[in-house]
């Protein structure tokens, strides 16, 4: 049976990093820095252990651009 490549999902459907980001949503690294650092309701991430990449999970980060972002 031949498989469905159209039905198929990729990481990149579900994360998404810094530079991501910036090209699919025109947010600029120090803007997400920034949002990342607030005290009240940060954008939330993911790092990859101490001191490593950020990435970022789509549906939070679409989640947390409808309550944010105005």
């Amino acid at each position: 049976m031949p498989s469905d490549n159209n039905n198929k999902k990729h990481l990149k459907d579900f994360i998404m990093d810094v530079k991501d980001m910036t090209n699919e949503l025109g947010i600029s690294e120090a803007t997400q820095c920034a949002w990342r650092l607030r005290k009240e309701n940060p954008l939330p991430y993911v790092r990859s252990g101490k001191g490593g990449k950020i990435f970022y999970i789509r549906e939070q980060v679409l989640e947390w651009f409808k309550n944010n972002v105005k």
